[in-house]
């Protein structure tokens, strides 16, 4: 059963969401060069955090990490990710070598990349460095998103 507390304002469809501490940020499909943030505990509009213009229509997901208190950005045309502060000013760039789709951070604050052409999932350290791939086998078919289980039992 689902219950629908709040809703965001109806805008352009949404790419992603990530939570982090006591605001949403979120990613959607338009033309203008920003995140929205809203607080999470009365879902108003907080502010906007542009990116980088370049990525016009480029960014397909975004993740985050409470630890780093930093924004990670699947940028698909340019097969990297771009990891940023929560302000927007200081930016890390990192190749995948492949097109992201998803991201999702683990309990070790790795970033799993989801690369569903390649069909591969990658996991990248915090500042980058990839840490292992992981080649998916033909059964999984269009694979769109990855998630770490704590337990690090496998979803079938």
């Amino acid at each position: 059963m689902c219950i629908v507390v709040d809703t965001l304002p109806v805008r352009q469809p949404v790419l992603g969401v990530t939570v982090m501490v006591d605001k949403i940020y979120v990613l959607r499909k338009k033309n203008e060069d920003e995140i929205e943030v809203y607080d999470s505990a009365t879902f108003s509009l907080d502010r906007f955090i542009s990116v980088p213009k370049e990525t016009k229509l480029g960014l397909v997901d975004i993740a985050s990490s409470a630890q780093y208190v930093c924004l990670y950005l699947a940028y698909n045309a340019a097969q990297c990710v771009l990891q940023m502060d929560v302000e927007g000013h200081s930016m890390h760039r990192w190749e995948v070598n492949d097109e992201p789709s998803n991201l999702s951070v683990n309990a070790d604050n790795n970033i799993l990349v989801t690369c569903p052409v390649a069909r591969k999932i990658k996991e990248f350290s915090s500042d980058g460095d990839l840490l292992r791939e992981i080649e998916l086998p033909s059964d999984v078919v269009n694979p769109l998103h990855a998630l770490q289980l704590s337990s690090r039992r496998r979803i079938t």
